[in-house]
């Protein structure tokens, strides 16, 4: 049997921590409201549980890169491959109508996935 030396155990604990931390992210309240820690908390979530939550919608990518911005989620939906973009928000913003319509244009102008999306549709956003 190896010796372990304090700098692995070290190590390992380091590591299942921070794993565990992954695995158990955390809702906070706040103002009596419960809420995700982080957006990409939230994210992750709805990552892991997608079709459960939209069960007529298909993920098509994650951190969408759009020229300078980034969308949460691009994706379509199963019936008639009408594009979908999902903005998350961990907290009220006002800029979302804005940010929602940049992303459209972009979308439009580059159609990326053109294999999946049906780009004759309009492209819906929630």
């Amino acid at each position: 049997m190896p010796y372990l030396k304090s700098k692995h155990l070290t190590t390992n604990l380091k590591n299942w921590n921070e794993d565990s931390d992954k695995a158990n992210r955390k809702l906070i309240y706040i103002g009596g409201k419960i809420r995700f820690q982080s957006e990409q908390d939230l994210e992750d979530y709805i990552e892991a549980y997608f079709d459960t939550i939209f069960p007529d919608l298909v993920l098509i990518k994650r951190q969408h890169n759009l020229k300078t911005q980034r969308c949460d989620l691009l994706c379509c939906s199963r019936l008639d491959k009408q594009a979908i973009i999902i903005e998350l928000k961990n907290e009220e913003d006002k800029g979302l109508v804005s940010q929602l319509l940049r992303y459209r244009k972009v979308i439009l102008q580059n159609q990326s996935f053109a294999d999946k999306i049906d780009y004759s549709l309009p492209i819906r956003s929630q």
